[in-house]
């Protein structure tokens, strides 16, 4: 993995002048003056059928702009940040979200990178401080310049602002449904957009853990060496987690903060293992395998597994009850000593 960033990816010139004619005419319209944030409305992409969730930011006259919450991992950290379940200056909590982001500033602001794209499209905001700043947001890694689909997926989110705004100024509970639980969503037809109603059912199942889907999988091939062991259970303890790298890599196209996954013993403050995984693995799914291979390497299994994440538990269930381990959530007593071991009081992110 490489610490030298890639180029900003390439975007054809009729993609980008069609991006910034859009951002110009969402400038103009300014529909923060009469949306908040809370008032959320879906967008399905026709080409990935995708749903694009838009928050609207600037009725607090701080940000102004939009910020799109992508699919329904989106959604999830849209509703944690709105209800303040999680802190959003907390480091680890920013680094799980899914989002594509236009914000007006000032020229200042922007990257060189950015004033490229500008000049080449020879592109005037609309004010000094209607520059817009365009990033695409991912998992595990910093805000980075958009690609080719992420530009087209912003020009259809922009392109049914006007609509949203439209019914909302027929009926300012118009974001809200009728139950005010229900998501407008747009989707496009043969006749031309149409609004879709998401109820809680829908948005729901998507928001809590699967016990038959991709979060419950395990990999049966390790799982069936490990029983076939007959290893022996002991009286210890393993405290898990998993934490970001404070510092950015690069590989393929985007930086990314790598992120570790940690097994120490309670008590003792052995290190039984760790690993370093990329955007692009299963943090769970790698969890339980390096959970299993320890167990194979040390030849034997602990009483119980504890962690300080309660999503963490949900998905490691599922390997822990074929293999008769306790699993409950706690303050980690040992951890925060390996931590710091690793990366001195700084710590990670």
């Amino acid at each position: 993995m490489d610490r030298v960033f890639p180029k900003a990816p390439t975007i054809k010139p009729e993609v980008l002048s069609q991006l910034l004619h859009s951002v110009t005419n969402l400038y103009r319209l300014a529909p923060w003056k009469w949306m908040t944030d809370e008032e959320l409305f879906g967008v399905e992409i026709p080409e990935t059928k995708e749903i694009y969730f838009v928050c609207i930011m600037g009725n607090a006259q701080q940000t102004y702009g939009i910020c799109i919450y992508r699919g329904f991992d989106g959604f999830r950290f849209y509703n944690r940040l709105l209800s303040q379940i999680d802190d959003f200056d907390d480091p680890e909590f920013r680094l799980r979200q899914h989002s594509l982001l236009v914000e007006f500033t000032e020229k200042k602001v922007m990257q060189p990178e950015d004033l490229t794209v500008f000049e080449s499209c020879k592109y005037k905001p609309a004010s000094n401080k209607a520059w817009p700043f365009i990033r695409s947001i991912k998992p595990g890694c910093p805000p980075w310049f958009i690609n080719e689909n992420e530009a087209a997926g912003l020009v259809t989110a922009i392109e049914v602002i006007p609509q949203m705004l439209e019914n909302v100024m027929d009926d300012p509970d118009f974001a809200f449904g009728e139950s005010g639980q229900t998501v407008p969503v747009f989707v496009k037809k043969a006749r031309g957009w149409k609004i879709e109603w998401m109820g809680p059912r829908k948005l729901g199942n998507r928001e809590g853990f699967d016990p038959e889907g991709d979060s419950a999988r395990i990999n049966e091939l390790l799982l069936k060496k490990v029983q076939q062991k007959n290893l022996e259970i002991v009286n210890s303890v393993w405290e898990v987690t998993q934490f970001y790298l404070p510092s950015p890599v690069a590989a393929n196209d985007r930086p990314f903060y790598p992120k570790m996954l940690a097994i120490v013993e309670r008590g003792t403050g052995f290190a039984v293992g760790v690993e370093m995984i990329s955007p692009e693995q299963d943090p769970m799914l790698a969890m339980k395998d390096l959970l299993m291979q320890k167990m194979l390497e040390h030849e034997y299994i602990p009483a119980g597994i504890t962690m300080d994440d309660y999503w963490l538990k949900m998905n490691l269930d599922p390997m822990a009850i074929k293999l008769d381990v306790m699993t409950f959530v706690s303050e980690l007593e040992s951890m925060p000593e390996f931590k710091e071991h690793i990366f001195g009081k700084s710590g990670a992110l």
